[in-house]
C-alpha cells in the first residue's frame, strides 16, 4: 500500500476549494484513503501550519477553526501524527483563551508526564490549575 504525506497546501486547497483542480486532486486522494487503497499522513507541523494559515491569513474564527481541526482528527482513514494529543488539545482550546499551540503543549506535557516551563503568564495560570 502507498503511504502519502499531505502538506499544508493540499489541506488548504481541500478546505478552501479555492483552486478547483487541486481541490479535486486532494479529494480523490482522500477518497482512495477512505477505500483503503492508500494511507494518508498529516505530520504534526502541517496541523500547526494549517491552523496558523487559516487563523492569520484567512481570518477564521475560533469556532470555525475548531470544526476544521475536529474534522481532520476524526477521519480515521487519515493518520494524524499525535492524534490523541491533538484531540485533548482541542478540548483545552475550546474551553480556554489559550492559543492552540499552548493547548497542544499542555496536552503533550500531560501525555509524557512532564512539567511545562513557560514565561507565558496565561499558560502558567492554566498549567497551575491542572
Amino acid at each position: 500500500m502507498i503511504d502519502i504525506i499531505l502538506d499544508t497546501n493540499a489541506i488548504l486547497r481541500f478546505i478552501l476549494k479555492d483552486v478547483g483542480s487541486q481541490h479535486v486532486e486532494v479529494y480523490e486522494l482522500i477518497k482512495k484513503a477512505k477505500n483503503k487503497k492508500l494511507r494518508l499522513l498529516i505530520p504534526e507541523i502541517v496541523v500547526f501550519e494549517t491552523y496558523f494559515t487559516l487563523k492569520s491569513y484567512y481570518e477564521y474564527e475560533k469556532e470555525t477553526l475548531l470544526k476544521v481541526l475536529e474534522s481532520l482528527f476524526s477521519a480515521d482513514y487519515i493518520k494524524v501524527e499525535n492524534r490523541q494529543i491533538f484531540m485533548e488539545a482541542i478540548k483545552i482550546f475550546r474551553n480556554s483563551n489559550l492559543e492552540f499551540v499552548d493547548c497542544f503543549l499542555i496536552s503533550k506535557s500531560k501525555d509524557l508526564d512532564l512539567e511545562l516551563f513557560t514565561f507565558d503568564n496565561n499558560l502558567k495560570k492554566y498549567w497551575s490549575k491542572k
